[in-house]
């Protein structure tokens, strides 16, 4: 067999190609699996943050959490990322489900809130991390947005 190869130069530049194309193949695709996901995260971390931004911003112009209930569910469709508002001494406000145990579900964390807890349960599936961002609205209200 190894006399047949070293004999044919046609078999010679199969094997030398198939090798070179399987290595181009192979590098491509671990770089790729490696950076993309990362990339991609770095792009809806920012992304998020960028809308959060915005809503506090909005939010500062109301007198009441209700009355900015449009542009929090414009938020939470934008984003689809889990978040709630808590005010100064730390209880959550907003979402109102949260006063019965719901648990809501991402692909990159869990949060479960429970009954008459002011304390949140997080389980990261992967590196995530919370940003919490103070805003006060007109009348004076202290409050945190956590994303």
């Amino acid at each position: 067999m190894t006399k047949y190869i070293k004999q044919r130069l046609s078999v010679k530049i199969f094997i030398i190609t198939f090798l070179l194309l399987g290595a181009a193949c192979g590098g491509t695709y671990f770089f790729i699996s490696k950076l993309l996901p990362t990339t991609y995260s770095n792009l809806i971390n920012a992304a998020t943050e960028k809308a959060a931004m915005h809503l506090v911003e909005q939010m500062t112009a109301f007198d009441n959490i209700s009355d900015c209930e449009n542009d929090i569910s414009n938020f939470s469709k934008e984003t689809n990322a889990a978040f709630w508002i808590e005010d100064s001494n730390g209880r959550m406000i907003y979402p109102d489900e949260a006063s019965m145990e719901t648990s809501t579900t991402s692909a990159d964390y869990t949060v479960t809130f429970d009954e008459d807890e002011s304390l949140i349960d997080m389980q990261p599936s992967g590196k995530t991390t919370t940003n919490f961002y103070p805003f006060t609205l007109k009348n004076g209200t202290a409050y945190t947005l956590a994303v």
